[in-house]
């Protein structure tokens, strides 16, 4: 029979659901009691634990299994630091060494680079060589295909209108002016390839986009000259010719050999002159400088410097994770000299079973709407200030 001395207590076997069920019927859901019982039942549950003896050594075991688990992991971590300072040092070492080699080249810069030298002299040989065949090729060209009589001459063979003896001698007899036009030919492609080194030096897009116009500027006038020889040939043919002979087209020009033999002869030529102008101007600049090996040992101390920058990032962020873990052991190496050890999980469980109790029957009684929001904020008032944020919250240590 229930009295008013038992009606406040948990009955035996019955769930703390049930119970809150029945407080709160009892109480006519008034929150102060609500927030009474929440209270009392983290009292018992707290009790409970701290009677319990058998409970009591084995959350102290756990607790010593926490710490023996911590003492490994920092000395798992400690060795890690212990391996990255080791490596980091041998990175030191060779920052030093690169330094010092650095410090050589530097010392050695002036002196005669005998490599630099010998492709100096190749290229230089190459390039006079190149330069001349250029020079006969376009004076001959230019002078063909704008001022020779195909008539007078006679001849078919497209050899010889590219590289004709007489271009520059016939030329001067014509005139001053004309003389200089021839001349000024080849110089005009030797400056094309001239640009054509300094562009490829330069940085960025727009680099690549210069070097396409200058490549399609000199391949274009190639084309012209190619097809003003062949053009001026192929007269001479029909008009020799018994036969009817079509008009000479440019898509006649595009099938017809001697339009490609100018063209090769000399635009094929002149990318060569022009990649060998850029590896001779290269060994020139290197003729009295190792700046390359300088800017290659340079490359590897930036290197190095950054792997020393990782190395001191991962050994301050393992030195974080081990002072963290110093100090929860700290928190749990003391808690085995406290008489007791609360478990915060089962006494979470027990408190919101009472809550679910109390406010399924709030809605059996029709409580309002604001009376159970009331209650909720109780309960979650009490839960916050019960169980304040921890580093483990699911145990108080006492």
């Amino acid at each position: 029979v229930e009295t008013a001395d038992n009606w406040q207590s948990l009955r035996e076997g019955e769930t703390y659901h049930n119970y809150g069920k029945r407080i709160c019927a009892r109480a006519t859901a008034a929150k102060y009691t609500f927030s009474a019982f929440l209270q009392k039942i983290y009292n018992i549950e707290r009790q409970a634990q701290m009677n319990n003896v058998e409970l009591q050594e084995q959350l102290k075991n756990d607790v010593r299994a926490r710490i023996s688990g911590m003492d490994e992991q920092v000395n798992q971590e400690n060795s890690r630091i212990n391996q990255l300072l080791i490596t980091r040092q041998s990175l030191k070492n060779k920052v030093a060494t690169s330094r010092s080699e650095l410090q050589e080249l530097k010392a050695d810069n002036g002196q005669v680079n005998r490599n630099a030298k010998v492709k100096l002299y190749i290229g230089g040989f190459i390039l006079i060589l190149l330069t001349l065949y250029l020079f006969i090729f376009y004076s001959s060209t230019f002078y063909s295909a704008f001022f020779k009589d195909f008539m007078a001459a006679g001849s078919t063979s497209v050899g010889t209108h590219m590289f004709d003896s007489q271009a520059i001698s016939a030329s001067l007899s014509a005139g001053v002016g004309q003389l200089v036009f021839v001349l000024s030919a080849p110089i005009i492609f030797l400056g094309l390839g001239f640009a054509l080194h300094y562009f490829s030096k330069e940085e960025g897009a727009w680099k690549i986009l210069k070097i396409i116009a200058v490549v399609v500027v000199t391949f274009i006038f190639d084309c012209i000259l190619a097809y003003s020889i062949s053009k001026n040939i192929y007269t001479i043919i029909s008009m020799s010719s018994l036969e009817e002979m079509p008009e000479y087209t440019v898509n006649a020009a595009m099938t017809d050999h001697n339009v490609w033999a100018v063209i090769f002869c000399g635009f094929i030529v002149y990318i060569i002159w022009g990649v060998v102008f850029s590896l001779t101007m290269t060994a020139y600049e290197e003729l009295k400088s190792n700046r390359n090996e300088q800017i290659k040992v340079q490359g590897i101390i930036d290197s190095l410097d950054a792997q020393i920058q990782d190395n001191e990032l991962q050994e301050n962020e393992i030195k974080t994770s081990v002072a963290r873990l110093e100090r929860e052991k700290k928190i749990l190496t003391q808690t085995l000299n406290n008489q007791c050890i609360v478990h915060n999980g089962p006494i979470k469980v027990a408190m919101n079973d009472f809550n679910a109790g109390w406010m399924s029957m709030m809605a059996a009684l029709d409580c309002s709407l604001e009376m159970q929001n009331e209650v909720h904020s109780i309960y979650e008032e009490n839960m916050h200030a019960l169980f304040p944020l921890e580093p483990d919250d699911n145990q108080i240590l006492k």
